[in-house]
């Protein structure tokens, strides 16, 4: 079964609903919206004060190759969205995604997935989608991480080494 015109039509769907904040101080996706204007609509304060550090290791960007250290840079960086009163991001390192309280940088919740999670996730007031190198398009719920769905958007789930991790022959790399 061809899957690519379900896939196309599926991710069509998504779009309108991640293309705009569930609310002005929501960051809901790479660059803020789906135009990736990276431009808000909240005036920050004139006196920001840190609230909360999050340590993390350094991250290891997959493709080392110096041919392809300027094309495919995007997973050296944490690119966290913002829903409510969560800071999202994923973790290639521990192939998870993790929400924490924006106040406070305690660890609300984390969803593990089988392979990396190489981009960051988009979404809305109660969903958080996001592809995985296992070949997954998987949508959370915001508040929980508990999983809402999963679809399979490769032809199978045969899994090679890429990147030295196992991932899908197929893996799903995009921004949602």
């Amino acid at each position: 079964m061809e899957k690519t015109p379900f896939v196309t039509a599926l991710l069509c769907l998504l779009l309108p609903l991640l293309s705009a904040p569930a609310d002005a101080s929501d960051w809901p996706m790479w660059r803020f919206d789906a135009g990736r204007s990276a431009a808000g609509t909240e005036v920050l304060p004139q006196q920001l004060q840190h609230a909360w550090t999050l340590q993390v290791p350094p991250r290891v960007q997959a493709w080392d190759d110096p041919l392809n250290l300027d094309l495919m840079p995007y997973d050296r960086l944490l690119e966290p969205i913002v829903l409510g009163n969560c800071l999202i991001v994923a973790f290639s390192d521990t192939d998870r995604v993790c929400a924490f309280e924006t106040s406070s940088g305690r660890e609300l919740w984390s969803f593990v997935t089988d392979a990396p999670v190489r981009l960051p996730p988009a979404g809305t007031a109660d969903s958080v989608c996001f592809v995985s190198d296992d070949g997954f398009l998987y949508c959370l719920a915001a508040s929980t991480g508990q999983l809402r769905w999963k679809f399979l958007a490769a032809p199978g789930t045969r899994k090679i080494v890429g990147n030295q991790r196992l991932i899908s022959t197929w893996p799903a790399r995009g921004g949602v």
